[in-house]
């Protein structure tokens, strides 16, 4: 970590449960976001915020003016623009050394696809599975999904 790194996270530094090991763990990780409205886009600044070094960032759906009372993450500026591609700008300019990629892709009822059909899932590198470490949110375990992150049939296919 350079010294930027050091002084922008300084608070979370001094937390026994965090310390050095536990930010580099952070940056060090992946986390796919799938939906950024009324919980996936606090959920992305906060995650933004604490260093998580990639965030995959998945909502094709537009900004609307109904939006922005409760997703926080956009502005009037960004009407009519995807989630995805408003949030990766907002975040971006929240945290630029973070590794942030626009998935410009539906989310709902199948659009999650499989490790073949391109989807999310195929976007975290390694084998898919559950973690439940990860679930309870501790840092660094690189490659984990909650379950419900891809269909039933990954889940099956990876042990989850």
């Amino acid at each position: 970590m350079d010294d930027a790194a050091l002084l922008r996270y300084s608070r979370q530094l001094l937390l026994p449960a965090i310390d050095m090991d536990g930010q580099e763990r952070l940056l060090a990780s992946t986390v796919l976001i799938l939906g950024l409205g009324g919980l996936g886009a606090p959920a992305a600044l906060y995650l933004a915020g604490a260093g998580v070094g990639t965030l995959l960032l998945a909502d094709d759906d537009p900004i609307d003016l109904s939006n922005l009372p409760r997703q926080v993450l956009y502005s009037e500026a960004d009407l009519g623009e995807k989630k995805s591609i408003a949030a990766k700008a907002r975040l971006a300019a929240q945290n630029h050394t973070l590794t942030l990629e626009a998935l410009s892709l539906p989310y709902g009822d199948g659009a999650h696809g499989s490790r073949e059909s391109g989807g999310p899932c195929a976007r975290l590198h390694g084998p898919l599975r559950h973690s439940r470490r990860a679930q309870r949110g501790v840092p660094g375990h690189r490659d984990a999904l909650d379950q419900r992150s891809c269909p039933p049939d990954r889940r099956a296919a990876d042990g989850v």
